[in-house]
């Protein structure tokens, strides 16, 4: 039976108006958060914002990055160097069908490599690994003694993430020397989706993706390399949470004593409530291609990652406002990132050309999936497997009404 469209057209006309009421009640506060940056931005403030922060470091509940700059910073970017490359790749993935005759996943890397200058040059392709052996397929019972399971999303997520690092490993060590280089991902350079719980049971996971980020920070010893992960419309609060900690008025900004009885809305710093990074610095960023003081994370999940601790700025496109993260040991190069990365997003018309096009060579489409599924089953009555296909994917399949 299709979805009741009366019923969904009523709910939608809810979630507008809704969100009507909130209108004023959030440019209120991004207003407040604005006042803050600049207030606290001032040269004979700034200081003791940061010295604050890293005090109390610990005692207060939100997450909050370091600062290096105060938050007004706005870098404009340089010029491109005349002769440069760009290496960029995304992934996709086919996750374990319950009704397949083979328990399997899928990963398709696409990678891209444009030389720009006096030999320009291009290589795109993509790269399908399929992965069907009991150790990628199964989790021990850390989670739940004495028993097992199957990999989930982000487990094959957190492998994705390694395929495409690894990948562009794989290229940035074929890169010609004197000719200045950055390498793209898409998404953050931390593995957030990857539960503790599978990271304990699977810890080569973790291991083997700052292996392949070591990988990349050995070519950038010996070339003029960087690299970065992109973010578009980034969600992150980092930023704001460290307004929290700067207008909170208590002498320690200590959440649990203070304001745990205190309900959303109530707690002094919530005049900022609601506000994302994004949204100041849609206001602190005026002009196209200028970015942002880089920021440290201090999530936890970053703990582990010693010298590539990821850091962010955030930089104004021609559309939007994005968070671009970079390993510690591609700060040092941050002007040539910042320059080779604006180009290319004006070459994309507000995206990067190089992600954009690694984004097509990846994308796993359904005729792609179909054929995938049609292999596995044609091997599957090859190879004599009982219920080559599952009973309700026959019926799905054969259903007329």
């Amino acid at each position: 039976m299709p979805i009741d469209r009366l019923e969904l057209s009523r709910q939608v006309g809810e979630v507008a108006t809704y969100l009507d009421e909130q209108r004023g009640v959030f440019g209120a506060r991004l207003r407040r958060a604005l006042q803050a940056a600049h207030g606290l931005s001032e040269p004979d403030v700034f200081p003791g914002m940061r010295d604050r922060i890293e005090t109390h470091r610990g005692t207060y509940s939100w997450l909050v990055p370091g600062l290096t700059e105060p938050l007004t910073t706005s870098i404009p970017p340089a010029p491109p160097p005349r002769n440069h490359i760009v290496l960029a790749v995304d992934g996709s993935q086919i996750e374990i069908d319950r009704d397949s005759p083979v328990d399997c996943y899928l990963i398709n890397t696409g990678r891209v490599s444009i030389r720009y200058g006096d030999r320009p040059d291009a290589v795109i392709d993509s790269v399908p690994r399929i992965y069907y052996r009991s150790e990628e397929l199964v989790i021990g019972g850390r989670r739940r003694p004495g028993q097992e399971h199957v990999v989930g999303s982000s487990v094959i997520a957190a492998r994705r993430d390694t395929a495409e690092v690894s990948a562009l490993a794989d290229m940035a060590e074929r890169l010609p020397e004197g000719v200045p280089a950055i390498g793209l991902l898409d998404g953050s350079l931390t593995q957030w989706r990857i539960s503790e719980a599978d990271s304990a049971a699977h810890p080569e996971i973790r291991a083997e993706y700052l292996a392949a980020l070591s990988r990349l920070q050995q070519v950038a010893q010996t070339r003029d390399f960087a690299v970065a992960s992109y973010i578009s419309r980034p969600r992150a609060r980092e930023v704001i949470n460290a307004l929290r900690i700067a207008i909170c008025p208590y002498e320690t900004p200590n959440c649990a004593a203070f304001c745990a009885d205190k309900a959303e809305g109530e707690r002094p710093c919530d005049e900022v409530a609601r506000v994302r990074d994004r949204d100041i610095f849609e206001g602190l960023l005026t002009e196209p291609g200028h970015r942002s003081a880089p920021f440290r994370s201090h999530a936890d999940e970053v703990k582990a990652y010693a010298e590539h601790a990821p850091h962010f700025f955030y930089t104004r496109t021609q559309r939007e406002l994005a968070r671009v993260e970079v390993p510690q040991w591609s700060l040092e190069r941050i002007d040539l990132l910042h320059a080779l990365l604006w180009n290319q997003i004006r070459l994309g018309d507000g995206y990067p050309v190089t992600l954009a096009e690694a984004h097509e060579e990846a994308v796993v489409r359904q005729d792609d999936r179909n054929l995938f599924r049609l292999l596995l089953e044609e091997e599957g009555l090859r190879l004599s497997i009982p219920d080559s296909v599952s009973a309700k994917s026959a019926s799905k399949r054969s259903r007329s009404l």
